[in-house]
Formats: C-alpha cells, structure tokens, sequence
C-alpha cells in the first residue's frame, strides 16, 4: 500500500517543492540549496519505487550533477578558451599554438586540446561542444564510479554512494567549465578498475591488460600529474599482483601503456622542445617551501569544507582498520597519498573551487564503504537497507553543500564572485577589439583566456603560460599572487604590444591609473613604460566598461593633436 500511495506521493510533493524552489524561490541562495536538497530526495523516494536497478542511483546523481551547474549557473571559465583558442587554430590549419608560428605547449591537456581541435574541424561550435562534452564526460564518471562501488561492496544499496558525487558543488563546478577535468578523470577512473580487477585476480587477462595500460596512458595525455600516477600504478602491480603472474602482468601492462603514450610524448617533445607543458615551469619551483604553504592550506581548506567525507573515512578506519590495509583499500590510501603529494608540491591553483580536489572525491567516496557498510549493519531488515542507503548518501550530500556554504565560503564564491562574472566581462572585452582594433594589432594581457579567442588577436601573457622566456626564468615562486610570479615588464615592452590590457573598469587620467590596485608586475610595468607612446583608451561593449593602453604609432600626429 505504501509503495502504491504514499512514495508516489511524497516523491512528487518533494520534487515539486524542490524545483520550486530552485527556480521560483527568486536568486536566495538559501531557497536554491533548499531546492537542490528536496529535489534529491523527491528522486530519491522515487527511485524505492523502481525494482533494484543499478542504474536508479545514477539516475538520482545524474540529476543533481545537472541541476547543481543550471540553478547555480555554472559556466565556462577564462582559462577554458586558451585551450579552445589552440583548437581552433589546429582546426585552421595552423597547428597546435597560440600565436601563429610560435609553439609554446600552454595549454595542460593535449589529448583535450586534440579533441576539441576536432570538434572544430568538423564544423561543431568550441565553445557550446567544449560545455557539452564535459557534462557527458562527467555522467560517464558516476557510471565508472558506481562500476568501482560495486567491486568494493557487490550489494545494490551501496550503489547510493555515488549520489555523494553527484551532488557535489566541486564536482558538478567543474563539470560545467568546458575544462578538461570530467574528461581526465575518466581515463583515471578506468585505469583505476582495471588495476584493481588485475590485483584480485589469480590468473592473466590479455584484455584487462591491455585495456588497463591503454587507460592510464589515455589519462596521462589527459592531464601531467598523472605521470606519478603511472609510476604508482606499476609498483603496485609489481608487489601486490599474484607472484604466479606478476611479471607478465607488469610487461603487458607497460607496454600496452608505452605503445599509445611513448610516441605521442616524443612527439610533443619534438614539437614544443620541452617534456611538460609550460603550464608546470610556471607553477612549480622545485626548492620553493612556499608552495608546500599553500599546498597545505588548499589541502585543509577543500578538507575541512567536505567534513562529512571526512568523518565518514575516519568512521571507516576504526570499524574497519584490517579492511582498509587489504589490497584493494591499500590501493586506494597509495593513489590518494600520490595526490597529496601533488598538491603540497605544486602549490595547486589560485581558482576557487579546489580544482585539485576533483580527483580526490571519488577515491574519499570508496573509502568511506567500510563506514557505509557498517551504517547499514545496524539494521536486520533487508528490505530496508536500500532506503537506508539512499538516505545516508543523501544526508553525506545534503551536508557538504551546506558546510561548502556555510562552514567554509566555497559555495558564496562559486556562485557569485568566481570565474562566470569575468568570464563574461573578458568575452565582452575580446569581441570589442575584434571590432575596434586593427587585426595586425597585438595585445598583451594578463588574462589570456576569453580575450585572445575573440579578439584573435596576436597575444602576449604576461605571465608566462603561453611565453617559453619568462615560464623558464628562474624566479621564486609562492611569493605574491599564486601562479603570477613569473613575469618580465622590459621583455614584454620589447615586443611593442599595440594594446595593453588594464582593467575591467574605467580610467579617466594617468594619475588614477598609476594609483589604482594593480595585479602583480604592474608596479614595475609603469616604472619602465614611455608613457608618451601610450595613450589610455576606454571601451565598452554590452554594459562591461574596461581599459587599455594603446600604442601611438604616429606620435608626431598624436602630438599635434594634443596641442
């Protein structure tokens, strides 16, 4: 009776009540969180009403990864178009650079990079397809995802734990940026159950194998630090794999791996002249300790902001202590250690959202089914556990969000203050100068994301992403603004941009604009410029008001004109 009356019932009243709330409760950040929190368990009612469907979870998950990016207008962030602007130029023939004729590997993902350039070739629109294809990227993550739950706890109700992912504010931010991230982590997670299904096996299989090597090589191309993970992964293989079939797993292993990866990293090599994208000479010191600083503060901070993951790992650790050391657990503490240790080397990014974190949640997801489990032995009622499974996800879920919001920032500044906002205002910028400035002009700037894709104009970075000379320089870095250290104003200077990009904002005279807050490097840019070769210019394009410097190239002319 229940089934026929009451669930329906309640599963629509609350998925109603939800989407109310969502979109009719006006721009309430509380009525919005609300909404997300009652539309998950509207679904979750819901799906107790489906026969015991692996598939039901995802669907829930699915739903709320969806929801999340449209309530809270998740979109495209600038650093999205230095890759869609390498695309394109692929796609035009040009090859895989930023400016023509000049190859510096700027950009992290290559086969991202590659995908894209594609897309373009084909005619798709970047922008809309680079959006769309990471969405599809991150629903194939929670199908992989709920395929990992199950060989860690086989029982249906523990597939609701990938609701947690689902409805996670960093996973679902990520998601909606048109970045490589959902598309990385794809690869990883495959390579991750292919691992596993080759530590509980007794016996070769070619196809594992083989499928495993080409996986981690995949995600390897994806994103750089997985190079330590390739590292991890064969250790792994080499002592934890049956000894009756170790050492022809590891050789088939490797070689499946070298056979897609060797000549595409050679490749690249050849191509750009240096091992690791640009990307990495920009962000990482090898001595710097000040990096480890604010490795370990993004660390504490995107922890602390998911304490409900937390304490679910610390409940698996003492209810399941001898669980947690047998290999496939053992697996899982090495692959998010090698993490760790990325993070606290690299320094990680200045991007609100925890970028880094992305790859961390569902590792800290399958940690947590030993406590999962244990929640669930608490009741005798067979029948029960998979309401009681669906509810305690929903719950994980339900307070992350609002401790993403309430206990730390994280939630305020993904929605209102990050990325989407100046994107915007960068998009607006770029296609001003498409329309107003020469197309032989050149621009340098410090953000070198939406601004070169629709100006299309010649780009200088003045940080050193797209720049061989200055990601190379031998600076400390940690020191002032993260991943803004490296810069050169007299180098820059050399090189005449025609416009150089100031603010998003209006600046009427040089006194205000040499006394204005100024990114780092622009102290030293306006001690060494000839002011009298540059004029302030002001635009505006679709309500974003912002300022240049120009080059005056008839300054006899300028001159006369001023008198």
């Amino acid at each position: 009776m229940k089934q026929k009356i009451i669930y329906p019932f309640s599963a629509s009243c609350l998925t109603v009540a939800g989407l109310w709330l969502c979109f009719a409760g006006g721009s309430s950040i509380n009525a919005q969180l609300a909404g997300i929190i009652f539309l998950g368990l509207g679904l979750t009612v819901a799906s107790w009403l489906l026969p015991q469907n692996r598939l039901a979870p995802f669907l829930v998950a699915a739903v709320l990864l969806i929801m999340l990016g449209v309530v809270f207008h998740f979109d495209l962030i600038d650093d999205t178009y230095i890759t869609l602007r390498y695309a394109k130029n692929f796609s035009q023939g040009r090859g895989l650079v930023f400016n023509a004729g000049e190859k510096v590997e700027g950009y992290t993902s290559l086969l991202w990079t590659f995908t894209l350039g594609l897309a373009a070739s084909l005619g798709l629109p970047l922008v809309l397809t680079s959006k769309i294809l990471a969405i599809l990227f991150a629903l194939g993550n929670l199908l992989v995802l709920l395929k990992l739950i199950n060989i860690y706890h086989p029982d249906y109700p523990a597939g609701y734990l990938v609701v947690i992912m689902g409805g996670s504010l960093i996973f679902s931010f990520w998601s909606f940026t048109g970045m490589e991230t959902s598309f990385a982590l794809l690869w990883y997670l495959l390579s991750i159950y292919y691992v596993l299904t080759l530590l509980l096996s007794e016996e070769i299989q070619p196809g594992k194998i083989m499928l495993g090597g080409l996986t981690l090589a995949l995600a390897a191309l994806s994103r750089p630090e997985i190079y330590l993970i390739v590292v991890v992964n064969l250790l792994v293989l080499l002592f934890m794999v049956s000894s009756s079939i170790r050492y022809k797993t590891v050789a088939g292993y490797l070689g499946s791996f070298l056979l897609i990866f060797a000549p595409v990293f050679f490749w690249k090599y050849h191509y750009y002249g240096f091992p690791f994208p640009n990307t990495f000479y920009v962000k990482v010191d090898y001595s710097s300790s000040t990096l480890m600083k604010f490795g370990l503060e993004y660390l504490l901070n995107a922890l602390t902001a998911h304490f409900p993951l937390l304490i679910t790992l610390i409940i698996s650790f003492i209810a399941a202590a001898k669980t947690m050391l047998s290999r496939r657990y053992l697996y899982l503490l090495i692959l998010g250690s090698a993490q760790v240790f990325t993070i606290l080397y690299t320094g990680a990014d200045h991007f609100a959202g925890y970028r880094y974190f992305y790859n961390l949640l569902p590792l800290l997801t399958l940690l947590g089914i030993p406590a999962f489990k244990w929640l669930l032995g608490l009741t005798d009622n067979e029948a029960a556990r998979p309401k009681l499974a669906s509810l305690i996800a929903l719950s994980i879920m339900a307070l992350t969000l609002v401790s993403c919001f309430y206990w730390k920032s994280l939630g305020y500044e993904l929605t209102r203050s990050d990325g989407a906002l100046l994107t915007e205002k960068l998009v607006r910028v770029g296609k001003w100068l498409q329309v107003n400035a020469d197309p032989d002009a050149s621009l340098a700037t410090p953000v070198i994301g939406a601004m070169p894709y629709y100006s299309e104009l010649k780009t200088y970075d003045m940080y050193g992403l797209t720049d061989t000379y200055i990601a190379h320089r031998k600076t400390e870095l940690g020191k002032g603004l993260k991943d803004h250290d490296e810069y050169d104003m007299a180098y820059l200077l050399k090189k005449q941009p025609d416009y150089i990009f100031i603010s998003l904002y209006r600046i009427n005279s040089l006194i205000e604009l040499i006394n204005q807050p100024a990114m780092p490097g622009y102290r030293e840019l306006y001690s060494q410029i000839p002011f009298k070769r540059y004029q302030i210019v002001n635009g505006s394009f679709q309500g974003a008001e912002f300022t240049f410097l120009k080059q005056i190239h008839n300054l006899r002319k300028f001159e006369a004109s001023s008198d």
